[in-house]
């Protein structure tokens, strides 16, 4: 999520950190570099619409860039908070819906964000952990948890979390941990709906796993690969494992699908 083509299919935008933030912004058409935009404190290319981006910022906020026909940029809008960097931040790895994209947090909080327009819009914040969230005292009215030092299930991994758009479900990774195991191998997978906020699946690993990716075909496909370097695909839906690939290759940083769905 440090790069990203724009709905315009015209322009790139790329991440720098050197070490002041900036993106480079890229016309693959006339195979020119179009200039440079910097972006103070924020990080991650979210593309939405024909020519703007969104980036999260350490503030708590979103930012909204909107370019030109030239890639120069043409209107920047920033978000109210809404999340804590020191209390519970959201993961730099998101999930793009139908028409927007999932910001999950730390803590499992889920928010979907649309743009409409030049105002941004944040969706009211949503636990994974359902029933099984700390309760009473041990939460707040954000849904955030007050013990730090407690022992839950939390998301994690090195890509943990994808989204199904044609059927609005979520793939997480989770595990259970205390704060700041967010990058913690994933030892079950849990299957939400978005649109009810609801889990519907969960299914337990029998080896741990830190990459996970959806295909986007109608019956999707789940990609999971696991500590031991082995990439596994289940039936997205019923969760059935239907082959595994011994030796995929060098250690996998990040999985990508290639189809005409996407």
């Amino acid at each position: 999520h440090h790069i990203g083509l724009l709905g315009d299919e015209r322009h790139v935008v790329v991440f720098n950190m050197t070490p002041a933030q900036s993106v480079s912004i890229v016309d693959v058409v006339e195979r020119r570099f179009a200039g440079e935009i910097a972006i103070p404190g924020c990080a991650i290319i979210m593309p939405t619409g024909p020519r703007g981006f969104l980036t999260i910022c350490g503030d708590g906020t979103l930012q909204l860039i909107r370019l030109d026909e030239s890639g120069a940029e043409a209107a920047r809008v920033r978000s109210k908070p809404f999340f804590v960097v020191e209390k519970d931040p959201v993961f730099d790895r998101v999930a793009q819906t139908r028409d927007g994209w999932l910001l999950v947090s730390h803590e499992g909080l889920v928010r979907e964000v649309k743009v409409d327009g030049d105002r941004i819009t944040v969706g009211e914040a949503w636990s994974m952990l359902g029933d099984e969230a700390p309760s009473g005292a041990d939460r707040k009215r954000d849904g955030s948890s007050n013990g730090d030092a407690e022992e839950t299930w939390r998301p994690g991994g090195a890509q943990p979390f994808t989204m199904h758009r044609g059927t609005s479900l979520l793939y997480s990774l989770m595990h259970k941990g205390k704060v700041d195991t967010q990058d913690e191998n994933g030892t079950e997978i849990w299957v939400f709906d978005t649109e009810r906020r609801k889990r519907v699946a969960r299914l337990e690993l029998p080896v741990e796993a830190s990459n996970i990716l959806s295909s986007q075909e109608p019956a999707p496909r789940l990609y999971v690969y696991d500590k031991d370097s082995k990439l596994h695909i289940y039936d997205g839906h019923r969760l059935r494992l239907l082959r595994t690939i011994e030796k995929p290759g060098v250690n996998a940083r990040l999985l990508q699908t290639l189809t005409q769905y996407d």
